[in-house]
């Protein structure tokens, strides 16, 4: 089946299950980026399963709201975790329960510690929208093939380019953005074999 035909089938499941209009808006919306990324639908459904089950037990197991700091992302199985902790213990413990989820294929600790209670720059929305912009207006960059993350000015990207020359030029981009002091590359080649695994 082709992909149209799958989003378009994903469309309609969704839209049978509720009959609110803004669900009808969302979906359409979600579909045509279904359709323009390389992933299958059930990889991308997948993904944000096992997001939404590791956001889960963060809930669940956090103790007083101990990884309510940490951020994530998740993209073809592979976990990005990014944010702050006040020890190493926590953070320790942000993976251990993100491996508890099925299909969880990797987990990349980004999370920094902290004793005071951090919260992301004000300018990180801003350095993350703008990054999206020109992921969106650069011809040889496939921006739905990227996750972007900004924490403390800090850029880390997560995805698939087609590529390594698309993955340089995306690097080179968001490392021009003004106010961005590092980039982190979690970005992996198609032809990269860990995908397989």
């Amino acid at each position: 089946m082709n992909k149209f035909l799958k989003s378009f089938f994903l469309c309609f499941l969704l839209l049978s299950m509720s009959n609110c209009a803004v669900i009808g808006i969302a979906t359409t919306a979600t579909t045509g980026t279904i359709i323009a990324e390389d992933r299958s639908v059930g990889d991308i459904i997948d993904d944000k399963s096992m997001a939404i089950k590791i956001r889960h037990q963060y809930v669940k197991n956090s103790v007083d709201g101990s990884l309510r700091g940490v951020s994530l992302e998740v993209y073809e199985g592979r976990v990005l975790l990014v944010g702050h902790v006040t020890s190493t213990e926590y953070k320790d413990e942000a993976e251990k329960l993100a491996w508890v989820v099925r299909g969880v294929k990797e987990v990349i600790n980004d999370i920094t510690i902290s004793e005071k209670n951090e919260a992301s720059l004000p300018g990180d929305v801003w350095i993350s929208t703008k990054l999206r912009s020109k992921f969106l207006v650069n011809k040889e960059v496939h921006s739905v093939n990227y996750k972007i993350m900004v924490y403390n000015k800090v850029v880390y990207l997560l995805g698939v380019a087609e590529t390594q020359k698309e993955l340089e030029i995306a690097l080179n981009v968001a490392g021009e953005v003004q106010g961005v002091a590092k980039v982190k590359n979690y970005i992996l080649v198609k032809s990269d074999i860990r995908r397989e695994s």
